[in-house]
Parts: C-alpha cells; structure tokens; sequence
C-alpha cells in the first residue's frame, strides 16, 4: 500500500489520489505514516456498529458510492509502475480480470478468463437461500463469467451506483441479515459471501448491458512461487498474491530502493511491529 499509494501519486498527482477510510484508518496512514494523499475521507466511520463483519466487500460499495466523477479503486495489494493504459479512462467500466466461476464451463471468445472455482459454488447456491434477492439478481445462478475488482472503476457512474444498490440491498435487507446472523452465531464462516457482494452482483448488473465496453486491466498476478526477475523489470501493474507473510526478494529490492529515497517514512513501516500494537488498542481494534 505504501508503494501503491507513492506510485498513483507519481503517476496521477497527488490531487487526484484519496483515501476512503475510517477514523482509524486515517490516524495510520495519513498522521502517522504521512502516505501522501490529497484527501482522507471518513465514511467508513459508518460501519462502526456494522455486525458482519466479515463482508468487507460492503466498505467498498460505501466507498463507491460517495464518488462523484470517474474514479479507479485500486486494492492495496497492486503496485502500479506505469500508467493504466490511456483507453481505461474512457472506458464505461474498467475491471481487473474476468473469472470462470465454476470448472468445465466454456470461456466466451475473446475474453482472458481465469478459473477460480472456489467460492463461487457457495455464493451461488446462498441465491437460493436468502429470503430476499434485488430482481436484477433472480437469474444470476445462471450465470458462467464474474468479474474481479482489485481494481475497478470507469466513466459509468450511473452503472456503478446500480450495482452498489444491488449490494445495498442484500446486506441491509433485514431477512438476509438475519439470515447471515444466525450463520455468524452457529460459527459458520460467512467470508465467501463477499463473492456474491463482489462479484456475482456486478456480473448480473453487466448482463443486462448489451455490448457494454469493458476493459479487464492487464492482469500480472505474482505469488512468491512464480515471481521472477525478469517479470518484475519488464511488467507494469504487479498484483502482489499469498505475499501477506513472505515478500518475495524481488518485490523488497525494489521496496528497498524506493524506501532509501524517503528514509523517514519507509522505516516506520519496517517498525510497524513496534508501534502498530498501541495504536490498535488506542482504537479499540
């Protein structure tokens, strides 16, 4: 994220680079971290009494909502080294890949497609499940191709908002959330849900579109198994995958590099473990 957030601002200006976040989230990255944004704003502060907790998906459909003008929201596992290419930023919607959500289906032509059958099975049968589905959703079992949105975006904002009232509706309606309580409460884990939240309900809004441009992001997904040197040098847009404990030493020459130029910064974070526990029990996390 630190990377992430310097090169967008490199790549952008620092005026078109902000952060959506909570009270916490903000005390971390903007006052004591410094990450450069132009903004902070604070709508996930109303998430503070949200009990499903784990469907982080719907922070990002609050995020989604309070833009005003086109936007990219970027996950805070990609490194951007060069620029989306320039069609992007005219383009309707703009998403990271396409996924095949479930084994032995056939890719429509001329789409890349990743299979990525795990999780779909299960967020495709809770459509049977909950007692309320928004219409647009009602046929969405049928369904073969989703979209992934590490990053997400494009000039459609109308498009957009439809597919965050889709999510909206789902998570507040109060049959379904009783429904995924009552699940919490027998300790079942109800992550999975967020590719219903995610990707499902964005894939039925986009089917009901004829012909609409959408541009799937040059997708370089690394693993510490499957970086090379040679990947690195050459590729511009770096989703960093199963990295959460292991930086591959590739990645860190890099950090390392970019690091020395903002001394001051970059070891807070390499410090993180020293400072970060008191900050999270200030905050009650």
């Amino acid at each position: 994220m630190y990377w992430g957030c310097h090169q967008a601002v490199s790549l952008y200006g620092r005026e078109n680079v902000i952060l959506i976040t909570d009270s916490f989230g903000q005390e971390l990255f903007q006052k004591k971290l410094k990450f450069p944004y132009a903004e902070v704003h604070l709508d996930l502060d109303a998430l503070a009494d949200f009990e499903l907790v784990d469907l982080w998906t719907y922070g990002k459909i609050l995020a989604y909502r309070r833009m005003e003008s086109p936007f990219f929201h970027i996950d805070t596992d990609w490194i951007f080294r060069k620029a989306l290419p320039k069609q992007y930023e005219s383009s309707p919607i703009v998403i990271q890949q396409f996924e095949q959500g479930v084994d032995n289906l056939q890719p429509a032509p001329g789409l890349r497609i990743s299979p990525r059958p795990c999780g779909y099975v299960q967020a495709l049968d809770m459509l049977d499940k909950l007692p309320h589905l928004p219409n647009d959703l009602v046929e969405a079992k049928d369904l073969k191709i989703f979209p992934h949105l590490g990053i997400f975006g494009g000039q459609d904002l109308g498009l957009i908002g439809q597919y965050c009232d889709i999510v909206e509706e789902l998570v507040t309606h109060e049959d379904n959330k009783q429904v995924l309580l009552d699940m919490v409460e027998t300790g079942q884990d109800i992550g999975f849900f967020n590719i219903l939240l995610e990707r499902i309900a964005l894939a039925a809004v986009l089917n009901t579109e004829d012909a609409l441009p959408v541009l799937p992001t040059v997708d370089y997904q690394i693993s510490t198994t499957s970086l090379s040197q040679t990947a690195l040098d050459d590729i511009g847009i770096i989703h960093l995958m199963d990295t959460k404990q292991v930086i591959p030493h590739q990645v860190r020459r890099y950090l390392d590099n970019y690091g020395s130029r903002n001394p001051k910064f970059y070891g807070q974070i390499m410090a993180i473990d020293s400072w970060l526990p008191e900050l999270l029990e200030e905050h009650g996390q």
